[in-house]
């Protein structure tokens, strides 16, 4: 596979209207849980393990996902943030269970790319409404600079190849899609915590 690979349209515009309504309520009435806001990775924006809605687009994507990669695999977890204007992400690589990311735009108001840089060389890709964005999260970093619009909702869907080295993170080591992170393996809160280690240490 590509490490990175933008692909247009991949969600109807109709879906993202849905999805990003469902999360903008969803954030409206968790306005109290202090937790959802504290992301480090940017911090004062809204931000959810899991929410039910993306756990089931990131089922429901797996084809298209498989068609691009050309991997056969196994869905870890879903996030998703409601950007507000002065956010930025700092350059970073994703976690084990994020071999595979796909980044969503569901809603947008102004053009604020995402960068990558691969082998070196620095880019930025600036997605519309339903286009994802799939790469080797593990491998590429990325960053967004900051914000200047209102209100950006993006979604992100993680896997990991089924045949590959990281497949014991499937479902991000939960019993099913849609568990909560409490129910995560303890090798998946050691390594949010920043201790690495492998499987059969535990």
């Amino acid at each position: 596979m590509k490490k990175v690979e933008h692909v247009k349209n991949a969600i109807s515009s109709e879906l993202c209207y849905f999805l990003s309504l469902q999360y903008e309520m969803m954030r409206d009435n968790l306005v109290n849980y202090a937790h959802a806001f504290q992301d480090p990775m940017c911090l004062g924006n809204f931000s959810w393990y899991s929410p039910l809605q993306f756990e089931a687009l990131m089922e429901y994507l797996i084809p298209t996902i498989e068609k691009h990669t050309e991997l056969n695999l196994h869905p870890t977890y879903s996030y998703a943030r409601i950007y507000t204007n002065g956010a930025s992400m700092g350059k970073h690589t994703d976690r084990r269970s994020s071999e595979i990311a796909v980044t969503c735009c569901l809603k947008r108001d102004v053009d604020w790319p995402i960068w990558f840089e691969v082998d070196g060389e620095e880019y930025p890709i600036n997605m519309n409404v339903g286009d994802i964005c799939i790469y080797r999260g593990m491998e590429v970093p990325h960053w967004r600079n900051t914000y200047t619009g209102n209100t950006q909702v993006q979604a992100f869907l993680m896997y990991v190849d089924a045949d590959g080295p990281y497949n014991y993170f499937k479902y991000d080591t939960r019993p099913r899609l849609a568990a909560p992170y409490e129910s995560t393996h303890q090798i998946i809160k050691d390594e949010m915590a920043g201790i690495i280690k492998n499987p059969e240490e535990y």
